[in-house]
C-alpha cells in the first residue's frame, strides 16, 4: 500500500504540470468569418484577410499560450480572463477604440488547444465614428515542424 502511494505522490507533479504549446515552425491562419455594424451583419467583408503563414514559436512563447493567442491584439489591450486551461482557451479583455475619444471595445477567444494545434474562435468590437463594428471569426494554428536553422 506505502509504494502504491508513494508512485501517485511522485506520478502527481508530472499530471500536474500545465501543458504548452509545442515549440517549432508553425502554419498559422486566421479567418474571418463575419462582420457587423452596429449589429447589422454586412454582406462584404471590409478589408481581405491575410494568407496563412509560417511562424517560428520559440520556447519562451510556447510557454505562455494565452500571451500567443491574442499576440495579434492592438496595442493597449488588457485582459480580464486569460484561461487556457486542460485544452480549453477562454480569455476576455477590452481594447483602446481605433478612434481617439471612443469607448472601449471587447475582445474574446474561445477554443481548444493542444501542444500541436488551436481551433479558437475570436469576436472583436470597436466603438467609433461610424458606430460599432463587429469582427468575428476563427484562428488556427499547427505545427508543422521545426524552426529553420
Amino acid at each position: 500500500m506505502k509504494r502504491a502511494a508513494a508512485a501517485i505522490v511522485a506520478l502527481a507533479p508530472v499530471a500536474a504540470a500545465a501543458p504548452t504549446l509545442h515549440p517549432g515552425l508553425w502554419r498559422v491562419a486566421s479567418t474571418p468569418q463575419t462582420a457587423t455594424l452596429d449589429g447589422r451583419k454586412l454582406d462584404d467583408l471590409p478589408y481581405t484577410p491575410a494568407a496563412p503563414e509560417a511562424v517560428c514559436l520559440s520556447p519562451a512563447q510556447a510557454a505562455d499560450p494565452a500571451t500567443w493567442f491574442v499576440r495579434d491584439t492592438p496595442a493597449g489591450c488588457t485582459f480580464s480572463r486569460r484561461s487556457v486551461q486542460h485544452g480549453a482557451v477562454d480569455i476576455v479583455g477590452t481594447c483602446p477604440s481605433a478612434s481617439p475619444g471612443y469607448p472601449a471595445g471587447s475582445v474574446r477567444f474561445n477554443g481548444r488547444w493542444s501542444a500541436n494545434r488551436y481551433t479558437i474562435r475570436f469576436a472583436t468590437t470597436d466603438i467609433g465614428e461610424n458606430g460599432q463594428m463587429g469582427f468575428a471569426g476563427t484562428a488556427t494554428g499547427g505545427r508543422i515542424g521545426e524552426c529553420p536553422g
